[in-house]
């Protein structure tokens, strides 16, 4: 079963309101950061790879945990343990092999947890009943 999603030509004026966030590199730089610029954030131990649209990875000295919470909820996903993607760059949600895969605009790939996953579906495609084995749903 595969979930496509349209991708909004136009960013939400909610997510370019939003304040930038500050990045602390790992080799002490700062830097400011749209959360419209964000595709995903993977945590690796106490540490965050932050994911830009321009194909840029940040390392930062902060959580996964400390990032999610200076994000608006309701546009980041959390999808497993040690990530959360921006719902503007999904592409589409994959059932193979028995578990559920996100597709993002960049070209990677992250697994979905089964824990999480009626609450992902709920927050994406809100609470359409699913009558085919393909469904395209806006976030506009």
């Amino acid at each position: 079963m595969t979930f496509f999603f349209e991708q909004a030509t136009v960013i939400s004026t909610e997510l370019l309101d939003c304040l930038p966030i500050r990045l602390y590199a790992r080799n002490d730089s700062r830097q400011l950061c749209s959360p419209a610029d964000i595709v995903c954030l993977e945590a690796e131990k106490n540490y965050c790879w932050v994911c830009l649209k321009d194909g840029q990875r940040l390392l930062t000295t902060k959580t996964l945990k400390h990032h999610h919470s200076q994000l608006p909820a309701n546009w980041f996903v959390r999808l497993h343990r040690n990530c959360v993607v921006n719902r503007q760059f999904i592409e589409k949600i994959e059932l193979a092999d028995g578990s559920y895969r996100v597709d993002v605009t960049t070209g990677e790939s992250f697994p979905v947890s089964r824990r999480r996953w009626r609450e992902i579906r709920r927050q994406l495609l809100g609470n359409q009943a699913i009558k085919s084995r393909s469904i395209m749903a806006s976030f506009r």
